[in-house]
């Protein structure tokens, strides 16, 4: 396949096609894709950047398609769907690439079919790219965790997950006991027992707390973290081969998804069948204490795996965005998006009632490091319960 660019009737949104028929930036449109990055990024859902979009009368990629080419007419130009969001987060042509082959045609069906990511040939840096691949990455990595449609704004969108069933924490928007809004990360499951849940503004102090413990453990000691790290990388690359990695991935994988099973039964032989409370703690306690070592372990693999396949200079750039991003830490930016994600990898929460009062419900809190997370466990000392 040829990676030379041509020039359609309709050109991709954010570019226009220059007299020579090359692509290039359009200063009319292009300010709206970085528009909707940013906005997802800080924490926007799909749904509430079209809300955005409309009230501040942003025009829809078909309404500017149909002025340019002065033979569609919009009723409602400014009206965006949460397809299109999505669809323009996960363009890799925002990044400079050029993509050919999205779609094929069958001359007896007399329509286009669209063809799978794998099978489309991906011709890189060949336009100015809108969206740099930080904020590109960043984007899609919240928009894979997390598709909530609520409208309400969402920082921790992608990276917060319910401790027992893994699903990602939904947002929502309720009245307090005096009459005031609040909002609370809840898991969309079923069971009531043990599903994680806390409030937005609690989870925002818990993170802060822990963060810049993070940055005055490891800048006291930055000179001793680095070579730690810089020798923990060395050996990375001489460890066994991917095969391998993949193998016992697999088996703390389905080991994992038992417990899960027996947690759900648990929680349902509690329910159902009165399981005393002291039983019920300890199990539980016993299921998520071997839950957490081996996720810990399957990450430890998974770095293993994942670095195994990249050189010194890819995980060494690793390390100095973390470094760089804890020294550049302060009071108005440690909850940026950009910030959390670039040393939070996931943020692991489950409830449990409390022996002394079980009107309340306690809170294990587990936050897994971009990385190096199982060095960074180590040296400061390992997650602590909240």
């Amino acid at each position: 396949e040829s990676g030379l660019y041509r020039s359609t009737a309709t050109c991709l949104y954010g570019y226009m096609d220059d007299e020579g028929k090359r692509r290039i930036i359009n200063p009319e449109t292009a300010p709206n894709v970085v528009l909707i990055f940013n906005l997802f990024i800080k924490g926007y859902s799909l749904k509430g950047i079209c809300d955005y979009l409309q009230e501040y009368e942003i025009i829809s990629p078909l309404a500017y398609s149909g002025i340019k080419r002065k033979d569609i007419t919009n009723p409602n130009p400014y009206k965006w769907t949460t397809k299109q969001i999505e669809k323009i987060i996960k363009n890799q042509e925002y990044l400079g690439h050029y993509i050919k082959g999205k779609s094929t045609s069958r001359f007896k069906a007399k329509k286009k079919i669209r063809v799978t990511e794998e099978k489309q040939f991906i011709f890189k840096n060949r336009f100015e790219p809108i969206i740099s691949k930080e904020i590109f990455d960043l984007a899609n990595s919240m928009i894979n965790g997390n598709k909530q449609n609520s409208g309400i704004t969402n920082p921790y969108q992608g990276i917060v997950y319910c401790g027992i069933c893994g699903k990602p924490l939904r947002i929502q928007r309720h009245k307090d006991s005096k009459g005031h809004y609040e909002e609370r990360l809840v898991c969309s499951s079923t069971a009531e027992i043990g599903k994680g849940s806390i409030l937005i503004n609690d989870l925002n102090e818990i993170i802060q707390n822990e963060l810049f413990e993070l940055k005055n453990i490891i800048l006291n000691k930055k000179e001793e973290f680095m070579n730690i790290a810089l020798k923990r990388i060395n050996e990375i690359n001489i460890k066994m081969p991917t095969s391998e990695y993949k193998a016992n991935m697999l088996k703390i994988d389905r080991r994992i998804n038992d417990i899960n099973n027996y947690i759900k039964n648990l929680f349902e032989d509690s329910i159902k069948n009165g399981l005393p409370e002291d039983s019920y703690k300890k199990l539980l306690d016993e299921y998520l204490s071997e839950k957490n070592v081996l996720e810990t372990e399957y990450k430890k693999l998974e770095l293993l795996d994942e670095d195994n396949k990249s050189n010194n200079n890819d995980l060494k750039t690793k390390l100095e965005l973390f470094i760089n991003s804890i020294d550049n830490m302060d009071d108005d930016n440690i909850l940026s998006p950009i910030i959390l994600r670039n040393i939070i990898s996931k943020i692991m929460i489950t409830t449990f009632k409390q022996e002394e009062n079980k009107n309340i419900l306690g809170k294990n809190i587990v936050i897994y490091y971009k990385t190096l997370d199982p060095l960074i466990k180590e040296f400061i000392g390992g997650s602590h319960d909240k």
